[in-house]
C-alpha cells in the first residue's frame, strides 16, 4: 500500500507536499483505475487545510497538451467549499480551458475511480457509477502519465499537521474501456498469482 503524506507547520519552508507518476507518457485510449482512501480529517493536528488529493493523468504541451483530473478536496479549495470531487478534462490550461462535474459530497474512505478514453470520449467513474463525461475537443491529444498528488492549496494557519492519501492498487489497460467489476477481477487474478507489478504498456502499443 502507497501513502501519500502532505505535511506542514502552517509555512512554506516546512511544508512537504506528496507527488508520484509514472516515468513514461505512453497511455492515451484504455481504462486508468485505482483503489484510493480519501481522507477528510489530518492523521495529525487541526483540520480545516485545503488539501488536494488527486488522480490523474497529463502530457503534452501547446496544441497537444492533455490532463484528466480527478481532485478531492474535503476542505475545499479557491474559494469553493467542500467536501467536494472535481472531475476535469482539460484542453489548455494557461487560458483555463476545460470542462469539469463538482460532486459536493464526503469520500472519506475507500473507492474505485476510473477514468476511460475510447473513441475521443473521457468517462469518469466512481465506484461504477459515472459521474461525467467530455468529448470533442475535450479528449486526450497526445500520451499521458499516470500520477497521484497529495498537495496544499494554500496555508491558512499555523501548526504541526499531516494528511494522508493511500494507494491500495493502480491498473492501467490501453486495449480496452473496461468496467468496475471487470478491474476488481483482473486486479484480484493479478495479486492472487503473486503479481505485484508488471508493465507491458509500450509492446502493446
Amino acid at each position: 500500500m502507497l501513502n501519500l503524506r502532505a505535511s506542514t507547520d502552517g509555512t512554506k519552508p516546512g511544508t512537504k507536499q506528496a507527488s508520484l507518476g509514472t516515468r513514461s507518457s505512453e497511455s492515451r485510449d484504455g481504462t486508468y483505475a485505482a483503489r484510493i482512501r480519501f481522507s477528510d480529517d489530518p492523521a495529525k493536528g487541526e483540520r480545516g487545510d485545503h488539501v488536494n488529493q488527486t488522480f490523474y493523468t497529463i502530457g503534452g504541451s501547446a496544441t497537444k497538451y492533455s490532463e484528466l483530473d480527478n481532485e478531492y478536496m474535503p476542505n475545499g479549495g479557491w474559494g469553493r467549499p467542500g467536501p467536494k470531487l472535481d472531475t476535469v478534462t482539460w484542453y489548455d490550461h494557461e487560458s483555463n480551458d476545460r470542462v469539469y462535474r463538482t460532486a459536493g459530497k464526503s469520500l472519506d474512505g475507500w473507492h474505485t475511480m476510473m477514468i476511460t478514453v475510447e473513441d475521443d470520449v473521457v468517462t469518469y467513474r466512481m465506484d461504477g457509477e459515472k459521474l461525467f463525461s467530455s468529448d470533442g475537443k475535450y479528449a486526450p491529444r497526445s500520451g499521458m502519465s499516470v500520477n497521484f498528488n497529495h498537495w496544499f492549496v494554500d496555508l491558512p494557519f499555523k501548526g504541526d499537521r499531516a494528511w494522508d492519501m493511500k494507494v491500495d492498487w493502480l491498473c492501467y489497460n490501453a486495449n480496452a474501456s473496461l468496467s468496475v467489476k471487470e478491474v476488481r477481477s483482473a486486479v484480484g487474478g493479478f495479486t492472487g498469482e503473486g503479481m505485484n507489478y508488471f508493465d507491458t504498456v509500450r509492446e502493446s502499443r
